[in-house]
């Protein structure tokens, strides 16, 4: 019987913890349009002083470190959001630094995103490519949301790691 109650026990711990990993990441941001919270689906746990929460690819602090996906792969299926504070907000699209900046080495052994699947309170918006560079923009048609999600739908692996990580994300 105890066998039985542990097991069980068990079981409803490892539900419990898979809940929390996968649950949404949030921090208050603003740049142009305005406020808005910035949520990603996964955080990758802290490696030594590092951390990679979605507190550094804000514009505001661009270049001091970065967001890494905390999944088991290659990231695929992973999102952030931008829902905006100030109501709607006209947008066209998306200014992305791909990748780990920190140097040269981080980018290269860090998976970067290759497309995104973009959704929005107005619904789909579209599948994107992003060129395998530092810097890009993802256009899509010029509207007022209320809210815009991307999700990973393929990716750059690194050379060394699975993680997809990014340097700095903002809707413009």
């Amino acid at each position: 019987m105890r066998i039985f109650v542990g097991l069980i026990v068990f079981c409803l711990a490892t539900i419990q913890a898979t809940r929390d990993a996968n649950a949404e990441t949030c921090v208050n941001d603003s740049w142009y349009p305005g406020k808005y919270e910035l949520c990603v689906s996964s955080v990758l746990s802290p490696q030594g002083k590092n951390t990679y929460g979605p507190e550094h690819i804000s514009p505001l602090v661009e270049g001091n470190g970065a967001w890494c996906e905390g999944v088991k792969g290659n990231g695929i299926g992973q999102t952030i959001s931008f829902s905006f504070q100030e109501g709607p907000q006209n947008i066209s699209m998306i200014d992305l630094l791909n990748g780990h900046h920190k140097s040269d080495k981080h980018y290269a052994t860090n998976g970067r995103i290759r497309s995104v699947g973009i959704t929005s309170d107005k619904g789909r918006l579209g599948v994107f490519e992003i060129a395998d560079t530092k810097y890009s923009n993802i256009e899509f048609p010029q509207g007022k949301y209320k809210w815009i999600k991307l999700e990973i739908l393929s990716v750059y692996p690194g050379s060394k790691y699975q993680d997809v990580c990014i340097t700095a994300i903002s809707p413009m």
